[in-house]
């Protein structure tokens, strides 16, 4: 009994991903997944993608399995203002399931297409139960505000702590 447990706990650990890593597509579209990332998958798993938007910026969402896809339903703000059965709708409608192939990189379809930009530059932001596909640009972009907002936080608490 609690071999299997530490079994699951290692599963459920396995199945964690943090970090982040800029790439390209290669010519043929494909996101070659980082090897921190790949080795976690069997070769031609079944990934489950969804277009959707993080703080106003286009992502795909990627989930290990349906099970974390669904708990994704609740995370991302573009959805708060929806009833939990048009959230449910909206999510499902925005997402494929796409296997890898044997060397663990995964073709965008035409309707993941809109998500990537020009250049083919992504960043692979890994965020504990899933990972996201995000525009380069965008993540900068991104980032440069929260650093903002953290730099103006800590001259705050500076101000008050004097």
């Amino acid at each position: 009994m609690e071999n299997a447990n530490n079994n699951e706990s290692v599963e459920a650990e396995n199945l964690m991903f943090f970090g982040l890593f800029q790439l390209h597509l290669d010519a043929k579209g494909r996101i070659a997944l980082p090897a921190y990332i790949g080795k976690k998958f069997e070769p031609k798993q079944e990934l489950v993608l969804t277009k959707t938007y993080n703080h106003h910026y286009p992502v795909i969402a990627v989930f290990p399995n349906i099970e974390r896809h669904q708990e994704g339903i609740n995370f991302y703000d573009c959805m708060k203002d929806f009833s939990i059965d048009d959230r449910r709708n909206i999510w499902n409608a925005n997402t494929m399931v796409f296997p890898m192939d044997l060397a663990k990189r995964i073709t965008l379809r035409r309707h993941f297409k809109e998500f990537i930009p020009e250049n083919k530059e992504i960043t692979i932001f890994c965020q504990g139960l899933w990972f996201e596909f995000w525009k380069t640009d965008d993540y900068n972009e991104y980032k440069a505000y929260l650093d903002k907002k953290l730099e103006e936080e800590i001259q705050n608490q500076k101000r008050l702590t004097k």
